[in-house]
C-alpha cells in the first residue's frame, strides 16, 4: 500500500470516527414518555450538506464546516408535537460563533445555554465550544418549548465545555453594542482581503458606527492585504488622508472607512457621520490589539 493510499485511508478512517462522535451527542428519544425518532440520526459532510438545507449550505461551508447531524423527533400521542435538532460540528470555536453571529441581533432574546443561546417560541440555537446547534419545534406551545429547552440542556450537557473564543476579546467592549458582533470567514464588505474578520456596532454621540479587525497570520499578510485594499481604493474609490497606521478613504458605495494595521491585524472603522468618533474608535481598537492575542 503506497502512501497515497494510506493517507486516503486515514482520513477516511478520521472522518468515520468525526462522523460517529456527533452522532453521539444526538439524544435518545426517551426525554419523555412516547415519544420516538420521526427521521434516524442523519449525518452531513460539506459535500452533500447542500442535499438538507440547498439555500444555507454555502453559509457553513464559508466556515470550516466538518459535518452535522439531523434527527426529528415526534409524540407518539400527537404527531404534530415534533423537534427537529441539528448539531454542527464547524472545526473551531471561532466557526461556531461565527455561524451563530449570522443569527443574532441586539434585539433577539437570549438564554442562559452553551455559550449563549437565542430562544424564541419556536426555536433554539446556541453554540458551545466548536459546535453550534439548532432546535425547531413544529407547534407553538409551553409544553413543547418546555421539551425543546430540555433536549437543548441535554445537548449543552453533553457537548464539551469551553471558553468562549478570545479573539472575540481583540475588540474593545466600551460602548460596543451588545450582541451586534459578527464573524465572518470570506471577504468582509467584499474585499477578498478581508477575510477572517469580526466586526461590532458601536454606539456613540453622534449615532453608531462599525468597528472591525481582520485576522491575518502573521505582520506581512497584515501588510499585504493593506497594500492590496489601498490599490482598490486607488483604482475604485477615493483616498482622502494618511493616517499613523493606515489611511483614510471613500469606498464605492459604501462611503467612508478609516483603516490601519498592526501586528497580524487590520483594524478599522465604517458607517460613521463624523470623523471624530471614528478616529477615537479607530484609537481605541489599536490599543486593544495586543501581541499574545491568537
Amino acid at each position: 500500500m503506497n502512501k497515497n493510499t494510506l493517507f486516503t485511508v486515514f482520513v477516511l478512517f478520521s472522518k468515520m470516527i468525526l462522523a460517529q462522535e456527533i452522532v453521539d451527542y444526538m439524544p435518545q428519544p426517551d426525554f419523555m414518555p412516547d415519544w420516538t425518532f420521526d427521521v434516524e440520526p442523519q449525518v452531513y459532510t460539506a459535500e452533500n450538506l447542500y442535499e438538507y438545507i440547498n439555500g444555507e449550505a454555502e453559509l457553513y461551508n464559508s466556515y470550516t464546516f466538518e459535518n452535522m447531524v439531523t434527527a426529528v423527533y415526534v409524540s407518539e400521542r400527537n404527531d404534530s408535537h415534533t423537534l427537529s435538532v441539528d448539531i454542527y460540528d464547524m472545526g473551531s470555536p471561532l466557526d461556531a460563533f461565527g455561524v451563530y453571529s449570522n443569527f443574532r441581533n441586539p434585539d433577539a432574546r437570549y438564554g442562559d445555554l452553551g455559550t449563549q443561546a437565542i430562544v424564541s417560541e419556536y426555536n433554539t440555537r446556541f453554540y458551545q465550544g466548536r459546535f453550534y446547534v439548532n432546535l425547531n419545534a413544529g407547534v407553538n406551545s409551553k409544553a413543547m418549548q418546555e421539551i425543546m429547552q430540555r433536549v437543548a440542556r441535554e445537548i449543552s450537557n453533553t457537548l464539551p465545555e469551553q471558553d468562549p473564543p478570545a479573539e472575540l476579546d481583540v475588540l474593545p467592549r466600551l460602548h460596543q453594542i451588545e450582541n451586534s458582533m459578527k464573524f465572518i470567514r470570506e471577504g468582509f464588505m467584499g474585499q477578498s482581503a478581508f477575510e477572517n474578520s469580526l466586526s461590532a456596532s458601536y454606539r456613540v454621540h453622534s449615532g453608531t458606527l462599525t468597528g472591525f479587525v481582520v485576522i491575518k497570520e502573521n505582520t506581512e499578510q497584515a501588510d499585504q492585504a493593506l497594500q492590496a485594499f489601498k490599490e482598490f481604493i486607488q483604482l475604485r474609490g477615493e483616498m482622502l488622508d494618511e493616517l499613523e497606521r493606515g489611511f483614510s478613504a471613500i469606498m464605492p458605495y459604501q462611503g467612508e472607512i478609516m483603516i490601519g494595521h498592526k501586528l497580524q491585524y487590520l483594524y478599522g472603522v465604517t458607517d460613521y457621520k463624523e470623523a471624530e468618533s471614528a478616529k477615537q474608535l479607530l484609537s481605541d481598537i489599536e490599543q486593544q490589539i495586543r501581541s499574545d492575542y491568537p
